[in-house]
């Protein structure tokens, strides 16, 4: 399927398929696919995959030297681990229902 026509698809699929899909693809698919998202659909896309927290108005530098998380970026991090297991906790779930 090429990056356009998975773009057509991808608002329609369900959280786990674009997930598995995803995960299926390489760096260059995915970026293919970003490419071919319209802008909202990228800035979901972002969110959902990468972690983006932190203000702008921190240097670079400082950053590495003597960074510590804030309350925020715990919050979030936390939440998406706890999503993480949910999902693959559904994911055994299902698995063990069909044996």
């Amino acid at each position: 399927m090429t990056p356009q026509e998975q773009a057509k698809i991808w608002p329609d699929m369900s959280s786990e398929n674009r997930r598995i899909l995803w995960q299926q693809m390489n760096e260059d698919e995915r970026g293919q696919l970003r490419e071919a998202l319209r802008p909202i659909q990228r800035t979901e896309l972002k969110r959902r995959y990468e972690c983006a927290v932190r203000s702008p108005a921190k240097r670079l530098n400082d950053y590495f030297r003597t960074y510590t998380m804030s309350e925020v970026e715990r919050e979030h991090m936390r939440n998406q681990i706890l999503q993480g297991r949910l999902e693959s906790g559904a994911r055994l779930r299902r698995a063990s229902d069909r044996r």
